[in-house]
């Protein structure tokens, strides 16, 4: 149903805490996440999807415009234009949690959602931060 990924189930087990009509998360990831009205926001930071970060597939340049040599271009070209609509479809959609996966984001997840990195909360080893007024869980 969702591939190789763990992200669903992770979602899941978060969000089915957050329900307030289910609590068994594999029964929240059959009926309700990414559901409407499931209030779970879900998006990529970077739109093109590859296998590994360290991939770029040689198709993105007569695909999307963006060789290898311009991959910069690509990330400058999405945090400018394609941050500011998941910020405010976000705040418009008031979702009970954002969580963020993949700590090498970390720095753009901030700078999307706005978050100042003295308000975290470390746990985990500093695997997990957490944004209480923000509602967010890196």
């Amino acid at each position: 149903m969702f591939g190789r990924t763990q992200i669903p189930q992770w979602e899941a087990k978060i969000a089915a805490l957050l329900s307030t009509t289910q609590t068994d998360w594999r029964e929240y990831l059959r009926s309700s996440l990414w559901f409407a009205g499931s209030r779970i926001f879900h998006t990529n930071l970077y739109p093109l999807g590859k296998s590994q970060l360290s991939v770029w597939p040689a198709e993105y340049e007569s695909l999307f415009g963006f060789d290898k040599s311009r991959r910069g271009a690509y990330y400058q070209n999405a945090r400018e234009l394609r941050f500011p609509l998941i910020r405010r479809f976000r705040m418009d959609s008031a979702p009970a949690a954002t969580i963020c996966f993949g700590r090498t984001g970390w720095e753009d997840f901030r700078v999307l959602l706005g978050l100042d990195r003295q308000s975290a909360e470390s746990l985990s080893e500093s695997r997990i931060e957490i944004y209480t007024i923000d509602r967010v869980r890196e």
